[in-house]
């Protein structure tokens, strides 16, 4: 042993007997001299960074959207409003209002009574160029008579009309686009100035109708037939369609009856038009004429002149409408205008009166 720890053992050797306080004491720090050594606390590591996100790849671009396609253009065209009264006038011409008949039509006035006749039964009355003019000025005088109440429209013949001209018909083969509608639109208002006479209109047809001539008695507002007259709708068989005719028409027959007969080019007889609404009374032969035409003067005797022509409207005016506010308020400025007015103020007090009203004792001749 070395020297130093030999002094050591020897100075241990030479010191006096430790008490046991002083044992246990030695031996608590011996024993925490010989525990092994508490490791250092590490020293905390650097939180490391966190890496850089990856770069993003761009998102595609969008494909290119095909543009939206422009809306269909709405229809600008103004309707006409509920009751609204269409322009029969030709710019340029004079209407004559003072037609006394021609060599197509004979035009007859009695007191508060108007016949109308087709006189061109070698042509089987068809709506030929001279007829359409003579029908059309004895119409035009009618809007400018008012003193005229009721109006019988006949005609003489087998025939009562015929149609179209078949002249007509190959004249507008040869007419430009414009020139065509302008005289298709002539004839359409050709009937609306016929169906739009104040005065109460009555077909009294001693014939058959075809085409047109159906048209002529769908705008009466009353229509009596022979028995064996025949209502033939045959544009058809000649490769055109009832088109100007057409509102009147399907107005009088309804949709299903229009179909059948614009499609078939069926006769109905007049017992059977007078199912289908076209006719409202049929009588055996034309000497029947005269007792009815005496007892509708007697009845349009006990009614209102203007009342008469303003009812027309009325109905004209709401054929076919929906039940809407306008139409409320048409009815009712209609309404409004009659029961202000002469008539109504004189009706009224010929109730009151218990007397018959004016009009009541105006004469009435058939001519």
């Amino acid at each position: 042993m070395s020297k130093e720890q030999q002094a050591k053992l020897a100075g241990a050797r030479s010191s006096p007997p430790m008490s046991k306080a002083q044992a246990d004491k030695l031996a608590a720090v011996k024993a925490a001299q010989s525990a092994p050594a508490k490791p250092a606390p590490a020293k905390p590591t650097p939180a490391k960074p966190a890496p850089a996100p990856a770069a993003r790849t761009p998102a595609p671009a969008p494909a290119a959207v095909a543009p939206r396609a422009a809306p269909a253009e709405k229809n600008t065209t103004q309707q006409p409003r509920v009751g609204s009264v269409i322009d029969t006038s030709v710019p340029g011409v004079v209407p004559n209002t003072n037609f006394k008949g021609d060599d197509f039509v004979k035009f007859e006035v009695g007191t508060g009574v108007a016949q109308i006749t087709f006189t061109r039964p070698q042509e089987n009355n068809c709506l030929s160029a001279g007829l359409t003019a003579g029908l059309t000025a004895a119409v035009e005088t009618l809007h400018a008579r008012p003193d005229i109440r009721i109006v019988f429209m006949t005609a003489e013949g087998r025939n009562f009309c015929a149609g179209g001209d078949p002249k007509g018909f190959q004249a507008a083969a040869k007419m430009t686009d414009e020139d065509n509608l302008a005289s298709a639109v002539s004839f359409a208002k050709f009937l609306y100035l016929i169906q739009t006479v104040p005065q109460f209109l009555v077909g009294l047809v001693q014939g058959s109708c075809y085409g047109g001539g159906v048209g002529i008695v769908a705008v009466c507002d009353m229509v009596i037939a022979v028995s064996s007259a025949r209502f033939t709708l045959s544009e058809v068989k000649l490769g055109v369609i009832p088109a100007t005719i057409s509102p009147y028409v399907v107005a009088k027959l309804g949709v299903a009856n229009s179909k059948r007969l614009f499609c078939t080019a069926e006769a109905p007889s007049a017992a059977q038009a007078k199912e289908y609404g076209l006719v409202q009374e049929v009588v055996a032969n034309v000497s029947e004429f005269d007792t009815w035409k005496r007892k509708l003067i007697d009845q349009i005797k006990m009614c209102a002149p203007n009342a008469v022509a303003a009812s027309k409207a009325l109905v004209m005016g709401v054929a076919n409408q929906a039940v809407t506010e306008e139409l409320m308020v048409y009815t009712a400025n209609e309404l409004a205008k009659v029961r202000s007015g002469p008539e109504a103020e004189a009706g009224m007090a010929a109730l009151l009166a218990k007397k018959d009203p004016y009009w009541k004792s105006q004469p009435m001749v058939a001519p």
